[in-house]
């Protein structure tokens, strides 16, 4: 049986036989004394490209508390977190293997009862992608390049039409700087912990042997304390297309904000006072532009061939911009471009551009 060292090293220097022996213990529920590390070898957790501020390979514990004491476990569903180490350098984070098995409502219920406490966990969080230095270090030329992406698409698409007039008044920088602004807003009142990259590939979708639908959410290393808006409006422009939005979008976001404040109640607070549908309508319409910023960049990557999309692992540098890594081009594909204008046209004519 081969015990490859480096292959754990490669994942962090705090990770070691000894951490993988913990790690099983604690998932089987054993004594670490019963048991055996014979060999481990690793897998790919996901395709290339799929997720480039991380590396994920297979081989929020007081939100739990918190459901637990309410008797309302099934609320979020989470893999088990294992083992971790965070020093800055050598970080690394074991959640449960799922592959093969609310999250804002838990957090307002939260934070209304536990008000000095989520401070800390807000707290806790730093901004790992929409902060202004960053930008300038790693994405600035990213964005100026998905921008003409953009526009060439919509040139190609929807020539002197309202929407491309409009996305085409933004300057150089402006999305990502009003993004920022939602985000600086940490502790502002409707902010609330977010998953930060909500969407579909960081859900795994199966159903139960009683027919219902189990959600279980992944990979929260872009978390942050923020509007639940900024993953509502990622999610819903990066993961559905023109006809299901121009048939349903309203009604999503009446059932989005539905079932809030059914679980937000079913955890003992008041809907109505955490956030209200006014609150939130009014916020819709100021901050849904966010999921424009960032499917400009999500279904830009989504539609790269494997071949054309790139590994993490060929950053070598701490920071340095992705279009010194690979290369993107215009969207060769009509169907492809409206992917992407079908965005945009919504985001003008609902008034968020």
């Amino acid at each position: 049986m081969h015990k490859d060292v480096e292959a754990l090293q490669s994942v962090s220097k705090y990770f070691t036989e000894d951490s993988l022996r913990k790690i099983v213990a604690k998932a089987e529920k054993k004594g670490e004394q019963e048991v055996e590390i014979l060999s481990w070898s690793f897998g790919e957790a996901s395709e290339k490209g799929d997720g480039y501020l991380s590396t994920i390979d297979r081989i929020v514990p007081a939100f739990e508390k918190f459901l637990k004491s309410k008797n309302q476990f099934s609320v979020l569903v989470l893999p088990d977190f294992l083992d971790y180490h965070l020093d800055g350098e050598e970080d690394f984070i074991v959640l449960k293997d799922a592959t093969s098995l609310g999250f804002h409502a838990v957090s307002f219920a939260y934070k209304d009862q536990n008000r000095e406490h989520f401070k800390i966990l807000a707290s806790s969080l730093s901004e790992t992608y929409f902060r202004e230095d960053l930008y300038e270090s790693c994405y600035k030329r990213l964005h100026k390049r998905l921008l003409e992406i953009a526009q060439d698409a919509l040139e190609k698409e929807c020539s002197g039409s309202k929407a491309q007039k409009r996305f085409n008044s933004y300057t150089e920088g402006e999305f990502c700087k009003k993004s920022s602004s939602f985000i600086r807003d940490w502790h502002g009142e409707t902010s609330v912990i977010n998953h930060g990259d909500a969407w579909a590939p960081n859900f795994l979708v199966r159903t139960l042997p009683n027919g219902q639908i189990e959600v279980l959410m992944l990979d929260f290393q872009l978390a942050r304390s923020a509007s639940p808006i900024l993953d509502l409006s990622f999610f819903m422009y990066s993961c559905t297309e023109k006809t299901l939005r121009d048939q349903h979008f309203d009604n999503w976001l009446k059932m989005y904000h539905d079932e809030l404040s059914r679980v937000i109640a079913l955890l003992g607070s008041d809907p109505q006072k955490v956030y209200s549908c006014a609150t939130f309508m009014n916020e819709v319409q100021e901050k849904f532009v966010h999921g424009v910023t960032y499917s400009l960049e999500s279904v830009t990557f989504s539609m790269l061939s494997s071949d054309e999309t790139f590994d993490l692992d060929a950053m070598k540098d701490e920071k340095v911009d992705i279009v010194d890594v690979f290369t993107l081009k215009n969207i060769e594909k009509s169907e492809k471009r409206k992917r992407l204008t079908d965005v945009i046209s919504h985001a003008v004519e609902r008034g968020f551009l």
